[in-house]
């Protein structure tokens, strides 16, 4: 299971910042075959999510584009109203630490 920890931005009651992920007629593929056709969700408040699927489903691929890690997509992915490829890696309130981190191996 994937975790994904989501800070979203809208003004709660007590006038705290929060912030928004808002996902947008996502598709994604490899090759012909379609991971993503037209995927559509708005992650809303502080929450932690829980992704859950069977091998293959598209967890681990929904993950990596929402932390940047895959930009070859077609749809719109923002973060506090702005898309996400303006979006500094240092300043995205997502958090994601991948099982087998291929930047770490050599």
């Amino acid at each position: 299971m994937g975790l994904l920890v989501v800070g979203l931005t809208k003004m709660d009651l007590r006038g705290k910042e929060i912030f928004m992920i808002q996902i947008s007629n996502l598709t994604k593929k490899y090759g012909e075959t379609a991971v993503f056709s037209n995927l559509n969700y708005t992650f809303e408040n502080t929450c932690i999510y829980g992704l859950v699927g069977r091998n293959g489903a598209g967890k681990t691929t929904l993950l990596n584009i929402l932390s940047n890690y895959d930009k070859n997509y077609t749809g719109v992915i923002s973060i506090d109203g702005e898309k996400m490829n303006k979006v500094d890696y240092l300043d995205m309130p997502v958090a994601y630490a991948m099982d087998q981190p291929s930047f770490l191996m050599s």
